[in-house]
């Protein structure tokens, strides 16, 4: 929907102003500022009134504070007792960290000497202890104007530095700014934010007021009507409704309230207004985990249609994705390919020969694609293998080298030292730098978030795609792995992820019809293969892969090899699935063994 009162084409965003204020700072963390037009309202009803009326896109109101509770005036619009907002619903939400700050001029008397120091108002400060101080003296503020939210705030700096100083209540904080701003006789200050002191050149008297460091403000987005599209279904997910009840039915509350525990829908916040019908009845105001607009198990509908018998009214009033949630757990998991390097140096060749080898691993990247609600965490590892002897080296220190020689060193501290020495020995600076390590192997996993069961089924029940191979294989092997053999090889690799063990697993939860291969089988496979291939004195000096498709227990895959036309010591390595398709796709780098010593 575009704005009516803007010429351009641009939608527009109405929210609690003037500017500067702290609605206006959320909503801007919210939303591009390039692609929408902000418009500051007077108050919060201007901005329901501007939504429901369609001159806004969206619009933003404080809703309630970490600190200091609920913002009434947000409860009651959403309450709409006279049905004046019956389209305007809530469909996201912001939290912005607020320090707040007192706003004012500096007193022309203050001397240097005082400047920095006050005196607290009253000769016993407040129980609470203040967290900061003021920066100049306050004895010439008469009056502070700011939202009522606000001074619950900030309650122990202003009953230790401010005790008896009248008060009173404007629209926004960024309003208590602009009034200071006119106020020539200079005995008037606002709490507000360091920004709309920068916008209205006021002094800032004191800094971080509040009494909490983790003072937080959570915003509302509206909306009028509904967006269908703004909840998926991995994205974690709040709504809210109001009801009324019977207030002479004896726990006619807590069953409304168990219509969630029955649906397991955790509730996150409860609040009430009145009804203004019926002294000390109530309109409540109900939070809770899921979204009617994705609900694929049905539980909210399930608990939302229990709610005719309980109440005497409700209303949805909104559902949005949950922005202090992180969202479902990256539980799934996917081996999207990697790389080995071999060292070619006969001296370095992984040769246990009754001697330890060790293997140090570490995170090289780490990046986050995909939309919000569909993110993949792509991370790559690199391993480097070699040989953990404890022979002589010109790095172990004296202290090192006397404790293995003297035997004094217990089987845990040779291995610690060894350890330590291994890192000085295989760890460069470069990736492409194998140094004297056996082997250089690169992996890159993909951790996806959890499927629910509908979106598991959905996927099982899909065709494969299918890419087939441009060429005809030199040699090929059919192989059949079985179940025992992917529960081997688990054990082996000291892996335990039920998609290789638990066929109900890969089903229901990970949308495969079977147990999946292991990536690192797959490439035994590919390698064993290409190594029956080659020539006495050969070696693959690197092997690099991606996986395209899964592959499953009891279904027969062929292993293939070809070699690249006018590229003696390269190959193309790959496995085709049970429908003849790229499963995986390598290259491999074959050479000779050197038998020198590596520059």
């Amino acid at each position: 929907m575009q704005s009516k009162t803007n010429s351009s084409s641009t939608p527009a965003i109405s929210f609690l102003g003037p500017v500067s204020s702290y609605t206006h700072q959320a909503a801007l963390g919210c939303f591009d500022k390039e692609k929408y037009n902000y418009q500051p309202a007077i108050s919060i009803s201007d901005v329901f009134e501007a939504v429901q009326s369609g001159q806004v896109e969206l619009g933003v109101v404080p809703f309630e504070n970490s600190t200091n509770g609920a913002v009434i005036f947000t409860l009651e619009l959403l309450a709409d007792r006279h049905s004046l907002y019956k389209d305007v619903t809530i469909c996201g939400e912001a939290y912005l960290d607020v320090s707040h700050c007192l706003l004012g001029y500096v007193s022309p008397a203050d001397s240097p000497v005082m400047s920095g120091t006050c005196t607290p108002t009253t000769s016993k400060p407040s129980p609470v202890k203040p967290k900061t101080t003021p920066q100049s003296s306050l004895n010439h503020i008469q009056r502070i104007y700011t939202h009522p939210q606000a001074y619950g705030q900030c309650e122990a700096f202003l009953g230790t530095y401010l005790k008896g100083v009248e008060r009173l209540d404007v629209s926004s904080t960024s309003r208590a700014a602009e009034i200071v701003k006119g106020d020539k006789t200079g005995t008037s200050a606002a709490i507000a934010s360091s920004l709309a002191a920068d916008i209205h050149r006021l002094d800032i008297l004191a800094k971080g007021i509040e009494d909490r460091e983790d003072n937080t403000t959570r915003f509302l987005v509206l909306r009028k009507g509904v967006d269908t599209c703004a909840t998926k279904v991995n994205v974690a997910a709040k709504s809210m409704i109001t009801f009324t009840i019977d207030h002479r039915t004896p726990g006619a509350l807590a069953d409304v309230l168990d219509c969630f525990r029955r649906y397991q829908l955790n509730l996150t916040s409860i609040n009430s207004r009145p009804t203004k019908i019926i002294p000390f009845q109530y309109i409540f105001f109900v939070e809770f985990e899921g979204s009617k607009l994705s609900d694929p198990e049905g539980k909210v509908a399930g608990a939302l249609e229990n709610l005719n018998k309980y109440t005497q009214d409700w209303r949805w009033l909104g559902s949005w994705g949950d922005k202090l949630s992180p969202g479902l757990p990256f539980v799934r998991r996917m081996w999207s390919g990697g790389s080995i390097v071999f060292n070619s140096t006969r001296g370095e060749q992984l040769c246990l020969n009754n001697m330890r080898a060790a293997c140090i691993e570490r995170v090289v990247d780490v990046s986050i694609k995909g939309n919000e609600g569909d993110e993949k965490v792509f991370v790559n590892i690199e391993r480097r293998v070699g040989l953990a002897d404890t022979g002589d080296d010109p790095k172990m220190s004296s202290e090192e080298s006397g404790a293995i020689a003297s035997n004094t060193s217990s089987v845990s501290d040779q291995n610690y030292i060894a350890d330590k020495r291994l890192l000085r020995k295989y760890l460069v600076d470069k990736n492409d730098n194998i140094g004297q390590a056996s082997l250089v192997e690169m992996r890159n996993l993909v951790f996806m978030r959890e499927k629910d069961a509908k979106s598991a089924k959905e996927e099982r029940s899909r065709p494969p795609k299918i890419l087939r191979p441009t060429r005809k294989p030199d040699f090929d092997v059919r192989i059949i792995p079985s179940q025992s053999l992917l529960f081997r090889f688990s054990a082996l690799t000291f892996n335990a992820h039920a998609i290789h063990l638990d066929p109900q697993y890969c089903r229901e939860v990970e949308g495969h019809k079977d147990l999946l291969l292991h990536g690192p089988l797959s490439l035994v496979f590919m390698i064993s293969v290409l190594r029956s291939q080659l020539r006495p004195g050969e070696m693959i000096k690197r092997f690099d892969y991606r996986n395209l498709a899964p592959l499953y227990a009891n279904e027969e895959l062929r292993v293939c090899v070809g070699k690249k036309v006018d590229k003696n010591n390269k190959y193309e390595v790959w496995i085709e699935g049970k429908e003849g398709g790229y499963a995986v796709k390598g290259s491999a780098v074959v050479g000779p063994l050197d038998n020198g010593q590596q520059g």
